[in-house]
Order: structure tokens, then C-alpha cells, then sequence
């Protein structure tokens, strides 16, 4: 663990103590205290080269855009990078917006909550006046436009000259769920208010303009940055031995993955028509997880990972399905969080449905086989599904899927695959990420220095 890593994981830990105390010390209008605060609160995570002209970004932590921002400027000694908890953000958010106030439901004609947000975006204002007068020139990164607590922080920082950008982490959107985000954008969300959303693909970059988040000049597809590194893997070990035994790498995924959902942090209700609350891969997801623990007991020589986010609902599933005295196969493992790109680098054959590391299997040039069992067949739930074209296996029972799995872990030679991807390949991760060519850092970068020479050399 770096020493930023440890300095932002107690700010972590004094943030969560301590967020009632920064809300209270909002309510107050205290910006001093709350700006000294909020410097306490920054982490530096790399300095930079004084001897070259510096560009100073101060990211929100989320995982997904910290990765990205790291991906494309860390390293980088023109940038010098800070680091904030968001939920100190939040802490002063929560002294001026009522509770219903939220990602899902940030347009109100109410006026007492219209004054809240004023006072709230000027309280912000007077604070990162503060901030910049300790900091300099600088611009602040984002993960979603969305972000309740956020968006009147981009108006405040615009105000006062500071850049607010974001880099848009959420783009894998089913046909179903792009539909759905066009309407809540326009009907629930409102226009960003921010400088810059950048993108890592098409389809988001449609629906936000669309929706009249953003208008086509302040949206830029760069790709997922965090995806160059996966490139870079399969370049560098293009043809070298895969070491260990032969494994089987499944990748859990939720019960409502490229299904709608309007999650509302006050009610706990969702603003969906009925017959979208009532979907679900709930079955597939059972079926599956059957399937894989089916297939470590019939080929012991092959190790199968099945490897969860570590969020509350896989949580929850881990301790219903594999209560203690799980008859389990030895073969059979269970890994929570980490790293993805190391399990994709030790696996032989990859699985899962609608998820982005499917997309990072496909750019390590890795064999990909997904489920379409059970709810998959019916017509209604095909807008649901992230299509992947034929870079992929598809399995249509679990016999198939378990079949699948064995065959294709003992076909494959017990070496990496070559370095070029085919047509079809590139086509899917254009498609979807915006990446083919392991290059969406150096996007970044590029679009960030443009914001900043723009911003602050020509004043």
C-alpha cells in the first residue's frame, strides 16, 4: 500500500467519525473552519516536477475514477495530484438539501428547496475561494455528473474559475437501461453545470445530450483509461506461459445488471413502471452459480474462482448460498474485491454476463463464454442484454455452460495468446469502452491540459 493509500484510509475512517460535526459546522455558514477542514482532508497522491509547467487536479475519491484518473496522469510529473473523500462533500451537502434530494431526484420546482440549493452552491463558493487561495490554479475531478452532493460544487468552482470535470465511470448501459436514463436525465437529473463530462463511450455521450444534460461541445469520448493497462498486459506477455493450474475465472453479477433501477436514498422507492420493478436474473444468477460448483466436481483438475464485488448484496448472497458446512468442492474458490487484472492474467477461460471486466477479458484477449439461461429467453429481457457479438461463447443451458467451461479450459494451450486482437474484438471494445488501442489515458490527458492551458494561461 502506497503512503497516500494509508494517509486517505484514516482521513477515511476521522470522516466518518466525524461527518455529523462537518454538517453542523455547514449549517453554521462557518466556510473558514469548514475550509480548513477540507484541507485537512486532502491527500497528495503525486508531486510534480517543479522544473516543468504544472497542471494541479484535485480528484473526488470513487472507486472506477480514481483508478481512471491514476490510469491516465499518474505518473505523468506535469500533474500534480490531490485527492479528497466525497463524503466530506456530502457531510456539508447534508446541512442544506432535504433527505429526498438525491442522484434520482435532483430537479425540484419547490422554492424553499431551490433557496437551499443557492445557499448551499454559495456556502460551496465562499469555501473552494478558500481552497484555490491555498491551492492554485487547479482543476476537480469527478466520477458521474450525477452525483447529488456534486452538482452544485460545479457551479460553484465554475464560478469562481476553477474547471469542474467529469470522467464519467458508468457507460456499460443496456439498450433497456439507455432508454430509461434518457427519460430520468431529462425528467429527475437536469442539466450539468459543470465544464467538461468525459466519456468512455457513444452511447452515454448520446443519451446525456439527448437528455439536455450537456450540450455536444462539452462531451468528448476519450475511453476507459483503467483498460489501458489490461493492453498493455496482453502485449507484454503475447505467447509466455500461463503459470499455475488451468482455471476457470466467473465473475459473479447482480440479479438486476442491465435492468433499470431508480434507487431513492429517502424512500427506498423506486420511480419505475411495474413491470421493470418485477425483472430480474434472479434465476440465471442461481442457475449459474449451480452450474460453476457443478463443473469443479466433475473436473478437479481445473480450479474455478468465483469472484464477487464485496458489495451488500453479494454479501448477503455469499452468506445465504455458502453457510457453514457448505458441501463445497475443493476445487471450487471464492475471492472478494481485488485486483481483476491479476485473476484475468492467471485464468485460461473467463465468464459472466453484462459486466465491463467481460470487456477487459476480451481486450487480455482471453476466451469469454456467458450464460443466457433461464430469464434470458424471453423476448422481453433480450433489451437487457449487453450484446457482445462473436467475441464471445454463448452457453444456453448449464449442461452447455458447464461443458463449455471444461472444453474450453482444456483446448486452450497453456500459453497467453497473441498480442493482436481481431476486427471483431476491436469492434466490441470500441464499442463499449471506447478503447481498442490501450491509448484512453493519453485522451485524458490531453483533454485535461487543453481545459487548463484554456482556463488559466490566457488569463
Amino acid at each position: 500500500m502506497k503512503h497516500w493509500e494509508i494517509k486517505q484510509k484514516s482521513i477515511k475512517c476521522l470522516v466518518t467519525i466525524f461527518m455529523p460535526l462537518l454538517a453542523n459546522i455547514a449549517k453554521k455558514g462557518n466556510t473558514r473552519v469548514a475550509a480548513a477542514i477540507t484541507k485537512a482532508c486532502l491527500t497528495r497522491i503525486q508531486k510534480a516536477d517543479g522544473r516543468l509547467q504544472r497542471y494541479r487536479v484535485v480528484v473526488l475519491f470513487k472507486v472506477g475514477c480514481t483508478e481512471d484518473v491514476l490510469a491516465s496522469l499518474g505518473g505523468d510529473s506535469r500533474f500534480e495530484l490531490w485527492g479528497l473523500d466525497r463524503r466530506v462533500i456530502k457531510a456539508f451537502a447534508s446541512a442544506f438539501l432535504p433527505p429526498e434530494i438525491d442522484d434520482n431526484n435532483y430537479i425540484t420546482e419547490d422554492p424553499s428547496i431551490i433557496r437551499a440549493k443557492d445557499d448551499y452552491r454559495n456556502f460551496l463558493e465562499m469555501l473552494w475561494r478558500k481552497i484555490a487561495d491555498s491551492l492554485g490554479d487547479h482543476a476537480v475531478i469527478t466520477g458521474n455528473f450525477g452525483y447529488y452532493a456534486e452538482r452544485e460544487l460545479a457551479a460553484a468552482t465554475e464560478n469562481i474559475g476553477i474547471p469542474f470535470i467529469v470522467l464519467q465511470k458508468e457507460n456499460l448501459r443496456s439498450p433497456g437501461q439507455a432508454v430509461m436514463d434518457e427519460k430520468r436525465n431529462r425528467e429527475k437529473r437536469g442539466p450539468f453545470k459543470g465544464r467538461m463530462i468525459l466519456q468512455y463511450n457513444n452511447i452515454e455521450r448520446e443519451i446525456e445530450i439527448n437528455s439536455g444534460v450537456v450540450t455536444p461541445e462539452r462531451t468528448l469520448i476519450v475511453g476507459m483509461p483503467r483498460m489501458d493497462r489490461v493492453h498493455k498486459w496482453r502485449i507484454q506477455n503475447a505467447g509466455k506461459p500461463i503459470t499455475g493450474k488451468r482455471t476457470v475465472l466467473f465473475f459473479l453479477f447482480g440479479t438486476k445488471s442491465g435492468i433499470p433501477t431508480l434507487p431513492r436514498k429517502y424512500s427506498g422507492e423506486e420511480d419505475l413502471p411495474e413491470e421493470i420493478k418485477k425483472i430480474s436474473w434472479a434465476k440465471m444468477q442461481e442457475a449459474c452459480i449451480n452450474a460453476i460448483i457443478e463443473a469443479a466436481r466433475r473436473d478437479p483438475s481445473i480450479t474455478f474462482i468465483m469472484k464477487t464485488k464485496g458489495n451488500k448484496s453479494s454479501i448477503a448472497l455469499m452468506k445465504k448460498k455458502f453457510a457453514k458446512g457448505a458441501d463445497l468442492p475443493a476445487n471450487f474458490k471464492i475471492v472478494v474485491g481485488g485486483d481483476p487484472l491479476q485473476l484475468l492474467a492467471q485464468s485460461t477461460v473467463i465468464c459472466g454476463f453484462n459486466s465491463t471486466a467481460l470487456l477487459e477479458a476480451i481486450a487480455a484477449n482471453k476466451p469469454v463464454v456467458v450464460p443466457l439461461l433461464e430469464e434470458s429467453s424471453d423476448k422481453k429481457m433480450k433489451p437487457y442484454i449487453i450484446d457482445m457479438g462473436e467475441t464471445v461463447n454463448y452457453a444456453f443451458s448449464p449442461n452447455e455452460l458447464i461443458s463449455s467451461l471444461i472444453e474450453t479450459a482444456k483446448s486452450e494451450r497453456f500459453v497467453n495468446r497473441g498480442a493482436e486482437l481481431t476486427e471483431a474484438q476491436i469492434k466490441v471494445l470500441e464499442k463499449w469502452t471506447g478503447n481498442a488501442d490501450g491509448q484512453a489515458g493519453k485522451r485524458v490527458c490531453s483533454a485535461l491540459m487543453d481545459i487548463l492551458n484554456n482556463s488559466f494561461l490566457k488569463q
